[in-house]
């Protein structure tokens, strides 16, 4: 496992990871951030300065979901463009999004499709920025 780790393009993981925050951070505080607090049930109350937890947790998440596509990617040989984002469509969708809305389909959430949507279009979109990435710096 070790071996794969020295072998992987470390800058297209630091590079998609970089990507994937500021996707993150423009995605649920700038796009969609009115969607995204009433999806929550938040849309009553005023909006807080992040902690330290919502901007490093993401960060740690995606880069661990990174690293995971890039050994998946050099494990397939995916090699072009196309096939990239065919793999990273289906990383999105069926891993990402589908277990975003799995996740929210539950008592706590007051809005589960919303949230899956807002949420899980993030998903996929970040699966495709992180396979296009990762296959350009190959």
């Amino acid at each position: 496992m070790f071996n794969v780790l020295s072998e992987l393009n470390w800058i297209g993981i630091i590079a998609a990871t970089a990507a994937l925050a500021v996707v993150g951070g423009l995605w649920f505080t700038v796009f969609f951030a009115k969607a995204y607090a009433l999806a929550l049930g938040r849309e009553n109350q005023p909006q807080s300065k992040p902690g330290l937890l919502f901007i490093l947790g993401p960060l740690v998440c995606s880069l661990i979901n990174v690293v995971a596509s890039a050994i998946l990617i050099r494990s397939l040989k995916i090699e072009t463009l196309g096939d990239g984002l065919i793999f990273g469509a289906i990383v999105g969708f069926g891993f990402l999004t589908a277990t975003t809305v799995n996740t929210a389909i539950n008592p706590n959430m007051p809005r589960p499709l919303f949230y899956g949507l807002i949420s899980g279009s993030y998903f996929f979109v970040s699966g495709l920025i992180v396979s296009a990435i990762l296959v350009a710096l190959k």
